[in-house]
């Protein structure tokens, strides 16, 4: 794991960092024809958009960017970052190739960078691409948990390069799993601005005595997965400007009404008391449990040996027997450990996932 801890933003510094990002924002539909890809002396990647226009910019890519060039036309990322390793013109003329030879309309997200910055490509997407900007999603959701009659507490929020999240707890929703072991109820609300996933409004438990979060997505809530990042494109190319505002007006009402009826206690309660079965399932053999969690979610070894740790180790966690409770949030805990946001995300999804896990077969129960 790195040595280093996740970093994150307040309300405040979040829309102070949506600000400074809607203004470097700039988004053009072109084809890939007069696309044209070059690497540097210090072999960097390069990236004209359009070849054709005289006011064309060179830009930088970023490795999301430069993930979904290589799904578009097919080419294997590992052969991708092999290319980039050894000899990145190689990268270059690939994609020269498909380029021209497919040529196609793309849409191509940009941060216009200034002060003698490249300029960066941050997205490459298909000219229909269904656009919900992070200034949208925050202007819809902070009155709400800012507002003290709704007994919301904004506890972080981040943008990555792929991602938006903002995370709050209901201050009137606590409970504990057992005499000591606080809870809370809270919710997460995530965007995607470059094709990495749909907005969603999900129900998550922070643990008090470590902080850690644990995201829910269990079948009442499927319905907060509110729209696909990547709209029909048959359909949503044959709307109109106004219709396509009016159903994007649409779908923020319904984050809204989604946000605003996820503190309910009844939720809450169902979630408390599958947190107190599972802090009833004692673990026998908690070494082979993390194996058998190394194999099912794909950890690393460095991850494994991590769990452990967290597992057998911790001097926050409370006492009494290794149960199926303290093993996922041995994995959650994990999200402390890391300065990758989206993957300290991805460690409290699987957390919840473990919970459901079967009991005999992958964790030797006493």
């Amino acid at each position: 794991m790195s040595n280093k801890v996740k970093t994150v933003l307040n309300a405040e510094e979040l829309l102070t960092k949506i600000v400074n990002e809607s203004k470097q924002k700039a988004d053009y539909v072109v084809r890939t024809e007069g696309m044209r890809m070059y690497a540097s002396q210090d072999n960097v990647l390069n990236f004209d958009l359009n070849t054709n226009s005289n006011d064309s910019n060179i830009y930088a890519i970023n490795n999301h960017a430069l993930g979904q060039m290589a799904t578009s036309f097919q080419v294997p990322r590992p052969y991708v970052d092999r290319m980039m390793a050894s000899k990145p013109q190689l990268v270059a003329d690939n994609f020269n190739h498909w380029f021209k030879s497919s040529d196609s309309a793309k849409m191509i997200r940009t941060h216009e960078m200034k002060d003698g910055a490249k300029f960066l490509v941050r997205a490459f997407l298909s000219d229909k691409y269904r656009r919900v900007d992070n200034d949208e999603i925050a202007s819809t959701v902070l009155p709400i948990l800012l507002e003290p009659k709704n007994n919301w507490n904004i506890t972080e929020c981040q943008i990555t390069d792929t991602k938006l999240y903002i995370k709050a707890i209901a201050t009137n929703l606590i409970d504990e799993v057992k005499k000591g072991d606080v809870v809370r109820y809270g919710v997460i609300i995530s965007n995607s601005e470059v094709g990495s996933g749909a907005i969603n409004v999900k129900p998550f438990i922070d643990r008090c005595v470590c902080n850690n979060g644990l995201i829910i997505a269990d079948n009442s809530m499927r319905a907060t997965h509110l729209t696909s990042s990547q709209a029909d494109d048959k359909l949503w190319s044959m709307l109109s400007d106004q219709t396509k505002t009016d159903d994007n007006r649409l779908l923020l009402q319904k984050v809204q009404d989604v946000v605003e009826h996820t503190a309910n206690k009844d939720n809450f309660q169902k979630q408390v008391d599958r947190l107190r079965e599972a802090d009833g399932i004692v673990i026998a053999k908690p070494k082979e449990a993390v194996k058998v969690l190394k194999q099912t979610f794909n950890f690393t070894e460095m991850e494994h040996d991590s769990i452990l740790n967290n597992l057998l180790n911790r001097i926050d966690e409370t006492e009494g027997a290794t149960t199926k409770w303290k093993l996922a949030n041995a994995v959650t805990h994990l999200a402390h450990e890391t300065d990758d946001y989206d993957r300290g995300i991805d460690y409290e999804v699987i957390g919840n996932k473990i919970l459901d896990l079967p009991n005999q077969s992958l964790f030797a129960v006493a």
